[in-house]
């Protein structure tokens, strides 16, 4: 085919009237005339299509983004965090708490506090993602005609939910941005803050942002640092520059599951334990109540020994905050547990580990069990909280609280 002094016609569509009109394109007169075979056309063809379509596809909003492995991998670029699921991790149980980290220092409303925990689930649903809490304390046998009622009569709960972001051209893992997944009221503290203050305080997720993120195979956490605020001149703490301020700290953590779930111990009701209680709906004899004894998982090493170490011992760590003057005391009244447990054929069943001012983790996640302080301008109390895998009763993770009244009621009492 020949080119010289020609015009050549195309149609092109306005895209803001929907009229057509002519574009035409010159040759140039003078230049020398070239010769296209058909093999050349369909190669300058090709090569403009496979442009235009690699021109119009979407970069992955995690391309040179860091990575993050672990129980979860969360990938982090700039301000912006996501939380990557696999398909075979939804619907997949785990557990779940929310614990609160920094708080006013009245009204109850502390630091050091755990707070809720669940079984929980992710579920995607069309092109959302659902952080939900199962329901656990009624259950029947798997794939009877009762666990089909049970589960029709009592439903689950959302924790929390997020838009799906479109990730990597052909991969299968589902990004969820973290800041939409947990910047959400997990820890229902608006209602506490009201409740306590009788005001309008709400979470400001503009000023909400994350503090740290942990991951281990084990383990994803997050530290996140949330704005509640009311409106001008409302009520609020005594203890706050502004009244209608707050910046709280809270820990959510998501924590594996124990591969095999520990054999309970039903409660007897002649001696005082905590319990988990739940109803199994299987059989009709009875109340169909259940009572696990909450305690720690403790198997022998030798378990043909009178008296035996651990396989895994309890640790407690004394956490950085316990001022330097009490960590002995606190640690011999840890240990003097020992005397117990070495009754009942465990030796050291109890180690006691000090978290140093430079170590990274917080014990406010879900695997280090700990001892600390805390203060507030309005009561002082020490309490030793658990949470519990739901199935079974096996202690996870526990915080014990110590007020510094303690300590400064104790020294006022001896001097006088």
């Amino acid at each position: 085919m020949h080119i010289k002094n020609t015009t050549t016609q195309f149609v092109s569509r306005n895209s803001s009237t929907n009229m057509e009109r002519p574009v035409r394109l010159k040759a140039d007169a003078d230049a020398p005339m070239q010769t296209l075979d058909t093999a050349t056309i369909s190669k300058a063809v090709g090569d403009a299509v496979a442009e235009a379509v690699t021109s119009t596809k979407t970069d992955s909003p995690i391309e040179g983004a860091e990575s993050i492995p672990g129980m979860f991998k969360v990938y982090r670029k700039d301000d912006q965090t996501w939380l990557s699921i696999k398909p075979d991790q939804l619907n997949k149980p785990f557990f779940f708490s929310s614990n609160v980290s920094k708080s006013v220092g009245e009204n109850r409303l502390v630091g050091s506090e755990m707070g809720d925990s669940y079984l929980a689930e992710f579920r995607k649903v069309d092109d959302r993602v659902q952080l939900v809490a199962l329901h656990t304390e009624n259950y029947a046998a798997p794939n009877s005609p009762q666990s089909k009622f049970v589960s029709e009569d009592y439903s689950d709960s959302i924790i929390s939910s997020a838009s799906i972001t479109p990730g990597k051209e052909g991969s299968e893992e589902i990004l969820v941005p973290a800041e939409a997944l947990l910047f959400q009221d997990i820890a229902q503290y608006k209602a506490r803050l009201n409740r306590a203050y009788s005001s309008n305080f709400g979470l400001d997720g503009q000023n909400t942002h994350f503090t740290a993120i942990d991951n281990s195979e084990e383990q994803t956490s997050f530290g996140v640092e949330a704005h509640f605020q009311a409106g001008i001149g409302a009520p609020g703490p005594s203890t706050t520059p502004l009244r209608n301020s707050v910046l709280t700290e809270f820990r959510y953590n998501f924590l594996q599951l124990p591969e095999e779930p520990m054999k309970p111990r039903l409660a007897d009701e002649r001696i005082g334990h905590f319990v988990t209680t739940r109803k199994d709906y299987t059989g009709d004899e009875g109340d169909g109540l259940v009572r696990m004894v909450n305690r720690w998982r403790l198997e022998k090493k030798d378990p043909g020994a009178e008296v035996s170490e651990p396989k895994e011992p309890i640790t407690y760590w004394i956490a950085n905050d316990v001022p330097k003057e009490y960590r002995k005391a606190v640690r011999q009244g840890i240990q003097e547990w020992n005397k117990a447990f070495e009754a009942i054929g465990f030796k050291d069943a109890i180690k006691v580990r000090q978290q140093r001012a430079n170590d990274k983790f917080d014990t406010m996640d879900a695997r280090h069990a700990s001892v600390r302080w805390y203060t507030a301008a309005d009561v002082g109390s020490a309490v030793g909280p658990s949470h519990v895998d739901p199935r079974t009763g096996e202690i996870l993770d526990a915080d014990i609280r110590m007020a510094d009244v303690f300590g400064r009621g104790a020294k006022r009492f001896l001097k006088d």
